[in-house]
Protein backbone atom coordinates (compact mmCIF):
# COMPACT_ATOMS: atom_id res chain seq x y z
CA UNK A 1 0.00 0.00 0.00
CA UNK A 2 1.59 3.20 -1.11
CA UNK A 3 0.44 6.77 -0.75
CA UNK A 4 1.96 9.97 -2.01
CA UNK A 5 3.11 10.67 1.56
CA UNK A 6 4.63 7.22 2.15
CA UNK A 7 8.38 6.84 2.15
CA UNK A 8 8.30 3.04 2.24
CA UNK A 9 10.38 3.04 5.41
CA UNK A 10 8.96 -0.32 6.50
CA UNK A 11 9.12 -2.09 3.15
CA UNK A 12 9.91 -5.77 3.72
CA UNK A 13 9.08 -5.63 7.44
CA UNK A 14 6.46 -7.81 9.13
CA UNK A 15 4.69 -6.39 12.17
CA UNK A 16 2.42 -7.90 14.80
CA UNK A 17 0.28 -5.22 16.41
CA UNK A 18 -1.72 -6.22 19.49
CA UNK A 19 -4.90 -4.35 20.24
CA UNK A 20 -4.95 -3.88 16.47
CA UNK A 21 -8.73 -3.74 16.30
CA UNK A 22 -8.90 -0.75 18.64
CA UNK A 23 -8.46 2.94 17.90
CA UNK A 24 -4.76 3.26 18.71
CA UNK A 25 -3.72 -0.19 17.49
CA UNK A 26 -5.78 0.18 14.33
CA UNK A 27 -4.13 3.52 13.57
CA UNK A 28 -0.71 1.93 14.12
CA UNK A 29 -1.59 -0.97 11.81
CA UNK A 30 -2.72 1.40 9.04
CA UNK A 31 0.39 3.57 9.39
CA UNK A 32 2.74 0.58 9.41
CA UNK A 33 1.04 -0.75 6.27
CA UNK A 34 1.17 2.68 4.61
CA UNK A 35 4.93 2.59 5.09
CA UNK A 36 5.16 -0.83 3.44
CA UNK A 37 5.01 -3.32 6.30
CA UNK A 38 2.94 -6.49 6.16
CA UNK A 39 0.77 -6.44 9.27
CA UNK A 40 -0.76 -9.03 11.58
CA UNK A 41 -3.67 -7.25 13.24
CA UNK A 42 -4.02 -9.17 16.52
CA UNK A 43 -6.84 -8.50 18.94
CA UNK A 44 -8.99 -10.38 21.44
CA UNK A 45 -11.96 -9.18 19.37
CA UNK A 46 -11.67 -10.77 15.94
CA UNK A 47 -14.28 -8.71 14.06
CA UNK A 48 -12.65 -5.30 14.63
CA UNK A 49 -9.26 -6.83 13.75
CA UNK A 50 -10.72 -8.21 10.51
CA UNK A 51 -12.13 -4.78 9.65
CA UNK A 52 -8.72 -3.13 10.05
CA UNK A 53 -6.97 -5.87 8.06
CA UNK A 54 -9.58 -5.54 5.29
CA UNK A 55 -8.99 -1.78 5.09
CA UNK A 56 -5.28 -2.42 4.67
CA UNK A 57 -5.78 -5.11 2.02
CA UNK A 58 -8.37 -3.01 0.16
CA UNK A 59 -5.80 -0.20 0.01
CA UNK A 60 -3.23 -2.56 -1.54
CA UNK A 61 -1.34 -3.67 1.56
CA UNK A 62 -0.73 -7.07 3.09
CA UNK A 63 -2.50 -7.88 6.34
CA UNK A 64 -4.07 -10.71 8.28
CA UNK A 65 -6.34 -10.62 11.32
CA UNK A 66 -5.88 -13.06 14.17
CA UNK A 67 -7.77 -13.41 17.42
CA UNK A 68 -5.29 -13.25 20.31
CA UNK A 69 -5.63 -13.35 24.06
CA UNK A 70 -2.22 -11.88 24.97
CA UNK A 71 -2.43 -13.56 28.38
CA UNK A 72 -1.97 -17.00 26.79
CA UNK A 73 1.62 -17.97 25.99
CA UNK A 74 0.54 -20.80 23.66
CA UNK A 75 -1.72 -18.41 21.73
CA UNK A 76 1.27 -16.14 21.15
CA UNK A 77 3.27 -19.02 19.67
CA UNK A 78 0.36 -19.79 17.34
CA UNK A 79 0.10 -16.15 16.22
CA UNK A 80 3.82 -15.94 15.47
CA UNK A 81 3.70 -19.23 13.57
CA UNK A 82 0.70 -18.16 11.47
CA UNK A 83 2.24 -14.74 10.82
CA UNK A 84 5.48 -16.36 9.63
CA UNK A 85 3.55 -18.72 7.32
CA UNK A 86 1.39 -16.00 5.80
CA UNK A 87 3.57 -12.88 5.90
CA UNK A 88 7.15 -13.91 6.72
CA UNK A 89 9.42 -13.67 9.77
CA UNK A 90 8.31 -11.11 12.34
CA UNK A 91 10.54 -8.03 12.49
CA UNK A 92 8.33 -5.69 14.55
CA UNK A 93 6.21 -6.30 17.63
CA UNK A 94 3.97 -3.51 18.83
CA UNK A 95 2.65 -4.46 22.29
CA UNK A 96 -0.38 -2.25 22.42
CA UNK A 97 -3.06 -4.38 24.12
CA UNK A 98 -4.33 -3.12 27.44
CA UNK A 99 -7.18 -3.46 29.91
CA UNK A 100 -8.66 -0.83 32.17
CA UNK A 101 -11.54 -0.30 34.54
CA UNK A 102 -12.38 3.25 35.50
CA UNK A 103 -13.13 2.78 39.16
CA UNK A 104 -11.63 4.19 42.32
CA UNK A 105 -9.00 2.39 44.34
CA UNK A 106 -11.40 1.08 46.95
CA UNK A 107 -13.88 -0.10 44.30
CA UNK A 108 -11.27 -1.93 42.19
CA UNK A 109 -11.79 -5.67 42.55
CA UNK A 110 -8.93 -8.14 42.84
CA UNK A 111 -10.08 -9.70 39.56
CA UNK A 112 -9.95 -6.35 37.75
CA UNK A 113 -6.48 -5.65 39.11
CA UNK A 114 -5.26 -9.11 38.05
CA UNK A 115 -6.68 -8.70 34.53
CA UNK A 116 -5.02 -5.31 34.06
CA UNK A 117 -1.66 -6.70 35.20
CA UNK A 118 -2.06 -9.92 33.22
CA UNK A 119 -2.76 -8.12 29.95
CA UNK A 120 -0.25 -5.30 30.41
CA UNK A 121 2.67 -7.16 31.97
CA UNK A 122 2.32 -10.85 31.20
CA UNK A 123 0.90 -10.18 27.74
CA UNK A 124 3.90 -8.06 26.79
CA UNK A 125 6.35 -10.62 28.21
CA UNK A 126 4.72 -13.56 26.41
CA UNK A 127 4.71 -11.59 23.16
CA UNK A 128 8.37 -10.68 23.39
CA UNK A 129 9.31 -14.24 24.25
CA UNK A 130 7.32 -15.57 21.28
CA UNK A 131 8.67 -13.16 18.62
CA UNK A 132 12.38 -13.13 19.48
CA UNK A 133 13.15 -16.42 17.65
CA UNK A 134 11.39 -15.08 14.54
CA UNK A 135 13.32 -11.82 14.75
CA UNK A 136 16.58 -13.75 15.05
CA UNK A 137 15.65 -15.68 11.89
CA UNK A 138 14.98 -12.37 10.15
CA UNK A 139 18.30 -10.95 11.35
CA UNK A 140 16.75 -7.97 13.11
CA UNK A 141 13.78 -6.81 15.08
CA UNK A 142 12.16 -3.97 16.94
CA UNK A 143 9.89 -4.29 19.98
CA UNK A 144 7.64 -1.38 20.90
CA UNK A 145 5.94 -1.58 24.30
CA UNK A 146 3.22 1.03 24.53
CA UNK A 147 2.56 2.73 27.82
CA UNK A 148 0.27 5.39 29.12
CA UNK A 149 0.69 8.84 30.55
CA UNK A 150 -1.22 7.41 33.51
CA UNK A 151 2.06 5.84 34.62
CA UNK A 152 3.63 9.24 35.26
CA UNK A 153 0.50 11.27 35.83
CA UNK A 154 -2.22 9.06 37.24
CA UNK A 155 -5.71 10.42 37.51
CA UNK A 156 -8.40 9.34 39.88
CA UNK A 157 -10.40 6.36 38.78
CA UNK A 158 -7.79 3.95 37.47
CA UNK A 159 -5.14 3.05 40.06
CA UNK A 160 -4.16 -0.39 38.73
CA UNK A 161 -3.83 0.91 35.17
CA UNK A 162 -1.44 3.61 36.38
CA UNK A 163 0.52 1.06 38.42
CA UNK A 164 1.40 -1.14 35.48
Amino acid sequence: MTSSESLGRLEGKVAIITGGGGAMGGAQARLFAAEGAAVCVADNRLEPAKAVAKEIVDAGGRAIAIELDVRESAAWRDVVSQTERELGPVTVLCNNAGANFRVGFEEQTDEQFELIMDVGLNGAFFGIKAVVPSMRKAGSGVILNMGSLAAIRPGGGSPAYAAQ
